[in-house]
């Protein structure tokens, strides 16, 4: 009993399929929530149905006033005053249908001028209309506010039955009165009450099939609704756990174009928080991880804006790529990584003036360093779990330069620094010796960006050994 509580409180589209089931011959769903949503979306499909039910009912009487005013002119004084007041209520119900506020009243207002409708026209041609084919038009005009009440309109069964079955029921007894009285022969009568039986009968059954087809339909959408809910919830998901591009991708179907390592020539930016351990030890757990989501969180943001993929967390820092998985000319790739730390460290400003607000007593200060180079990127990992990240020497420069940097600075390799020294101002920083290269690294310090018709830096200092 628990469960089916707990079912019928959980909004649909959340979960499961559950709550969309169907009872009682599936004209009935079974959670009362989806059950009001459902009347709520056949009300939003009966506005327009209604509104055309209105101006066909309309003209019709309007064809009928036509008709009578030439056949029966004896007769048009006589239903002209009725006529026209129903058709001020059609105009009325028509009006309601563009008032948003009002459209919990149509249903029950139609199914009045449904009922109004075919009394007033079985009242009219039985007692105004002097010709002999009254007996035979009254009947036959009951199948025009028949069909409305149970198709046009696609009322439920239950308000379609109220729309309809009084004034059938009413012509019922006028045809056996005028039976009684001799009006009309035995056989006339039953052929008409026939008429009328299969008339309503077959709109109770077109009225079913309408619910029926409605309910299924509607569930339907909402089944397809709740395949979108999942889809993006783990769209979402994946964006959480994997790089915004590399997701992409993976959304696209071209996974095949990540799975396989490829060598090609990439930016690599690594970045932590200088002294972070230090900083740890003096603050709560809670202060702790509050103040790393903020700072993750905008580095990361600073890192997609131009154009980086940000493909690993490491403690205190991060590792992003340039020209992966989306390609990228290498001068553009050394140029966005170096916008890109020059953001963060802006960033870095900024975030230190909001923790200090909120008690953390030392400023932080964030070491990047950036390297361009052939590496080998592409989905690492085991048959269940796979990173997209790049591996080679390259990469351990970059790693190596960012261990190197001075707290707050921001330093390239000389490979870097060909690429993008027309655009930054870069101060030689001296070599760095990298373990597994036998050679030392020369590197540069970013100052500034780069002022206009400034002349290219191309001048190297070495003297720096780590």
């Amino acid at each position: 009993m628990k469960g089916n509580q707990q079912s019928a409180s959980r909004p649909p589209g959340w979960g499961d399929t559950t709550d969309l089931a169907l009872q009682r011959w599936g004209f009935r769903f079974a959670n009362g929530a989806v059950e009001r949503r459902y009347h709520e979306w056949m009300l939003d499909r009966r506005v327009p149905l209604i509104r055309v039910g209105m101006l066909a009912s309309a003209s019709g009487y309007v064809v009928y006033l036509l008709t009578v005013g030439l056949l029966e002119p004896a007769s048009f004084g006589a239903i002209l005053p009725a006529v026209v007041a129903f058709l001020g209520l059609l105009t009325m119900i028509f009006a309601v249908t563009y008032i948003v506020s009002l459209h919990r009243v149509l249903v029950p207002v139609t199914v009045l001028a449904n009922c109004l409708s075919g009394s007033l026209l079985l009242w009219q041609i039985h007692n105004l209309i002097q010709s002999p084919d009254r007996f035979a038009l009254a009947p036959t005009a009951m199948l025009i506010p028949v069909m409305f009440g149970f198709c046009v309109y696609q009322l439920s069964p239950a308000p379609a039955s109220v729309a309809s079955l009084p004034f059938i029921g009413l012509s019922m007894v006028i045809l056996y009165r005028d039976f009684q009285a001799g009006d009309i022969s035995v056989a006339m009568a039953g052929s008409l009450a026939a008429m009328q039986a299969i008339a309503c009968n077959t709109g109770v059954f077109v009225s079913w099939v309408i619910e029926l087809n409605n309910r299924r339909t509607f569930r339907k959408d909402q089944i397809i609704e709740l395949q979108r809910n999942q889809l993006r919830m783990s769209r979402d998901a994946i964006r959480r756990y994997v790089p915004p591009s590399v997701a992409d991708l993976i959304i696209r179907g071209q996974a095949e174009s990540i799975d396989t390592p490829v060598r090609r020539r990439i930016t690599i930016l690594f970045a932590d928080i200088a002294g972070f351990t230090e900083v740890s030890d003096r603050i709560e757990p809670e202060d702790l991880t509050a103040l790393l989501v903020e700072f993750f969180s905008g580095m990361a943001e600073k890192v997609e804006e131009s154009g980086g993929t940000l493909n690993e967390f490491t403690g205190d820092g991060l590792m992003a790529l340039f020209g992966a998985p989306e390609t990228m000319e290498p001068e553009q790739q050394a140029v966005q990584a170096i916008r890109a730390a020059r953001d963060m460290q802006a960033l870095m400003e900024t975030l230190n003036a909001r923790w200090l607000r909120r008690g953390i007593g030392l400023p932080l200060q964030m070491r990047i360093g950036i390297n361009t180079g052939t590496v080998s990127v592409g989905s690492y990992g085991s048959q269940g779990r796979m990173t997209y990240t790049a591996l080679g020497l390259q990469t351990n420069i970059a790693s190596r330069l960012e261990k190197a940097a001075e707290p707050g600075s921001i330093i390239v390799s000389d490979a870097t620094f060909r690429l993008a020294s027309h655009a930054f101002r870069l101060e030689p920083r001296g070599e760095v010796l990298c373990k597994g290269v036998h050679y030392p690294v020369p590197t540069y310090c970013v100052v500034a960006e780069a002022e206009p018709g400034a002349s290219e830096e191309t001048s190297t200092e070495p003297g720096l050994a780590a």
